[in-house]
């Protein structure tokens, strides 16, 4: 039965639905709320929910809604420029890996081998405190570091699968070019699990920076999930309002994500392409 005739899969319409309402509320509730993520309410401090503060404030008396709407702004910009980033260049070096072999294959073989052993979480703080500068930028350089490795590995699989078909082949026999082969036959293959996984890159992406905030090695100058819920988890007892809706938040765009990613999966290829993700992950292909 065609995608068509079955519909949307169901979790893609919810991933899609709570996607979407989170993305707006992240772009244009900073925009209609009362207050801004810097102002200081003097006679609000530690405040619990209330008409004049809906999630309560912080020991500054800075408003908690605002904060967290403004968090949702940094958490995609993290999400989407590491998922590109990585995914671009897993896409690039990954195909020319699994298209040419030889050396190519090795040298990116290796080099995939070993980002993959090392953990992401401690490449990421060691690129942070050789910089000495937590911006936005080098936040997602070093989220992408070790994360372009499992794409590439993914990619590589699959263009080694598609390289030697015979449909490849009849197209070297009428004379077509390698970019063309690559653009017409190879790349319509590869693009279907690539999207799956990206959606699951974006979601790794938003927990890593989270992490880095909540150890105060984020983005500096920003608010940030993580960063209010290190700031959170200290007045717990005093206002639970900070980390249950900068928590909440976050549960909020992991579990949209996840779920395009598991809807698209399902839309694309319900019978491999899942499989194709969740081996490609679970061992490797490099041999």
């Amino acid at each position: 039965m065609t995608a068509s005739r079955r519909g949307l899969p169901l979790s893609l319409r919810a991933g899609l639905v709570l996607l979407s309402a989170v993305v707006l509320l992240s772009l244009v509730g900073p925009l209609v709320v009362r207050w801004a993520p810097g102002d200081c309410d003097s006679d609000a401090v530690i405040a619990g929910p209330s008409a004049r503060h809906f999630l309560g404030t912080d020991e500054d008396g800075r408003d908690t809604l605002s904060r967290v709407l403004a968090g949702g702004r940094v958490a995609l910009v993290v999400g989407l420029a590491t998922a590109a980033l990585s995914v671009g260049l897993g896409l690039i070096l990954g195909g020319l890996a699994g298209w040419m072999g030889g050396w190519v294959d090795a040298i990116v073989s290796r080099v995939c081998d070993v980002l993959m052993a090392f953990p992401g979480i401690l490449l990421a703080l060691l690129v942070l405190f050789v910089t000495a500068d937590p911006g936005l930028p080098t936040v997602v350089l070093s989220l992408s570091l070790t994360a372009w490795a499992g794409h590439a590995r993914l990619v590589r699989a699959l263009v080694r699968g598609v390289r030697d078909r015979d449909f490849v082949r009849a197209g070297r026999c009428v004379g077509a070019s390698e970019p063309r082969l690559l653009v017409r036959y190879v790349l319509p293959e590869v693009v279907g699990p690539v999207l799956v996984q990206a959606t699951f890159a974006v979601a790794g992406a938003v927990l890593g920076e989270a992490s880095l905030s909540f150890l105060g090695l984020g983005p500096q100058g920003v608010v940030s999930w993580g960063g209010l819920l290190e700031q959170g988890a200290v007045l717990f007892l005093k206002t639970p309002a900070l980390v249950l809706s900068a928590g909440g938040a976050l549960l909020c765009l992991l579990a949209a994500v996840n779920l395009t990613g598991d809807g698209l999966r399902d839309l694309l290829d319900p019978r491999l392409a899942g499989q194709t993700v969740r081996n490609v992950n679970a061992r490797s292909v490099w041999g």
